[in-house]
C-alpha cells in the first residue's frame, strides 16, 4: 500500500515558447505519474507559481517578453527551495555557468533524450 508520501503526485511547471517542446513535457511527465503545467510565456507562469506550489521547475533560457535568467531570479524569489532545471538549445559555455551560478539545479541541452530528461527530473525532485 503506498504512503501518503507516494501517493501525493508531484506538480511540475514548465516553461517554453515551442508548442513541440511543452507537448513532449506533458506527454513524457504525465505517462510517469507527475502533474505538469506547461505555460507558453514567463509571466503567466510566475502568476502561476505565486498561486501552487510545484515540485520542480523546468524552464527554457530564451523566451518571449522576459529572459530566462530574469524569469528564475524571479522563480527563485517566490519559491526558492524550487529545484529548477534549465532546458536550452543554447550550448554557450558562459550560458551554463551563469547559469548554475545563479542556482540552477541542472542543465538540460535541446534536442533532448526523453530518458535523459526524466532522469535529471527524478533527480532534481529527490533533491527537494
Amino acid at each position: 500500500m503506498a504512503t501518503d508520501a507516494e501517493s501525493v503526485k508531484k506538480r511540475i511547471l514548465a516553461i517554453d515558447d515551442e508548442n513541440a517542446i511543452c507537448a513532449i513535457y506533458e506527454r513524457a511527465l504525465e505517462r510517469e505519474g507527475y502533474l505538469i503545467e506547461t505555460f507558453k510565456n514567463a509571466p503567466d507562469a510566475l502568476v502561476r507559481l505565486e498561486q501552487v506550489s510545484f515540485d520542480l521547475i523546468l524552464m527554457d533560457l530564451i523566451l518571449q517578453g522576459l529572459n530566462g535568467w530574469d524569469l528564475m531570479r524571479k522563480a527563485k524569489k517566490i519559491s526558492p527551495s524550487t529545484p529548477i532545471i534549465v532546458v536550452t538549445g543554447r550550448p554557450e559555455l558562459d550560458s551554463v555557468v551563469k547559469t548554475m551560478r545563479m542556482g540552477a539545479y541542472d542543465y538540460l541541452l535541446k534536442p533532448f533524450d526523453i530518458d535523459e530528461l526524466l532522469v535529471k527530473v527524478k533527480s532534481g525532485l529527490e533533491s527537494k
